[in-house]
């Protein structure tokens, strides 16, 4: 399959900047219209908590994350109170900067790492700074899936053949702080391990991330029974019973043990993405463990559908241009209570990630020489 990308010549270097500047401008006036939802009530019980030095596990079962999202509310939340509306804002505002960062590092990694022409790289940049999907979920919604993100493409950044030995350090820090700040990228590191790919990270290298965030509940330890329930067995809605059925389970329902079975098949299947992508260039085969990820994936959250949409303006075609259709047109629709003549249900974005999913698992790396 031929990969799909436009004419980008008339994207000079001077009209980059300025459509990047309109972009923003509209990304912060986005976000200063959001008025808040259940995750932002969320947020501000964990910010009130961690602010007066309370443990966020003990007081509140609406906490799914390490410690440091907290605390980082927390801070917010000590210089926008008692104005709840000036809190989402900032939230939001943090968010809009961090995809201002991302931006960066995708224009960086088209350039630097695979290859790409000068406009290739900014319009890599442009495609993801104005994807609606991330617009709405990191400006307007202030989730923070992105910073998770940012931390890993920072890491695939600085994962290069020629100066890899003095980056490692970098790179596994990286991983930890991408974890600590929210376990979207989960099984990401494995990635890295130079048995699957040279050069890598050793086991020890690898363990280290994981490491960081077991350490980080540490200081909460006392509430372990709610950190065991809130946040490692929350996807898979074995303790849990609030999560919504996502991907495949949204599909199929068996009769008893659903959320046991699903996850079992969802950890087979992140098993089997890993194995797979083994000789992949390592940047198609974090999109596509994204993707795989969505798809398995036991429970969802309309935040979920930012996951791929970073790595996956590096190698736009048609199948990423159909999820972030579907996907942002079912955030309108579920979050924003638009009425349209058709109403999307999360069943056609996960359709639309299954036919991306497959689309990147039979397209060969494009011949650029990536490094690593």
């Amino acid at each position: 399959m031929t990969e799909f990308r436009p004419e980008v010549s008339f994207l000079s270097h001077r009209r980059a900047i300025l459509l990047f500047f309109v972009i923003l401008t509209l990304r912060v006036t986005i976000a200063a219209q959001f008025r808040g939802n259940f995750d932002s009530q969320s947020f501000l019980t964990a910010a009130q908590l961690a602010a007066h030095g309370d443990n966020v596990y003990a007081g509140t079962n609406r906490y799914n994350y390490s410690p440091l999202w907290a605390y980082v509310l927390a801070g917010i939340w000590t210089a926008s109170r008692p104005n709840v509306h000036l809190f989402v804002f900032l939230v939001g505002l943090l968010q809009t900067a961090v995809d201002v960062v991302t931006s960066i590092f995708v224009w960086r990694i088209a350039s630097q790492r695979l290859g790409f022409s000068d406009a290739e790289s900014r319009r890599a940049a442009l495609l993801f700074f104005s994807n609606p999907v991330s617009v709405q979920v990191s400006s307007f919604h202030g989730q923070f899936d992105g910073t998770a993100i940012l931390c890993l493409l920072a890491a695939i950044y600085w994962t290069t053949n020629s100066d890899f030995r003095e980056k490692r350090s970098r790179i596994v820090l990286l991983l930890g702080l991408s974890l600590v700040v929210k376990h979207v990228t989960a099984f990401h590191p494995i990635l890295f391990w130079r048995r699957l790919r040279r050069p890598g990270l050793s086991v020890w290298g690898v363990a280290i991330p994981y490491a960081i965030f077991i350490l980080s509940f540490l200081p909460l330890a006392a509430a372990w029974r709610p950190i065991m329930r809130n946040v490692f067995l929350y996807s898979a809605g074995i303790e849990h019973g609030k999560v919504r059925p996502g991907g495949m389970w949204s599909y199929v329902e068996f009769a008893r043990y659903s959320s046991i079975g699903f996850s079992i098949l969802f950890l087979a299947s992140v098993g089997w993405f890993i194995w797979m992508t083994r000789k992949m260039e390592l940047t198609r085969a974090s999109l596509v463990l994204f993707l795989g990820l969505l798809v398995f994936l036991p429970s969802y959250g309309g935040q979920y559908i930012v996951w791929p949409v970073a790595l996956g303006s590096l190698y736009s075609s048609p199948a990423y241009g159909l999820f972030t259709a579907v996907g942002s047109l079912w955030h309108f629709t579920e979050t924003w209570g638009l009425k349209l003549p058709v109403q999307f249900s999360p069943y056609a974005a996960w359709l639309a990630a299954i036919i991306w999913l497959v689309v990147e698992v039979r397209r060969p790396d494009p011949p650029r020489h990536p490094v690593f």
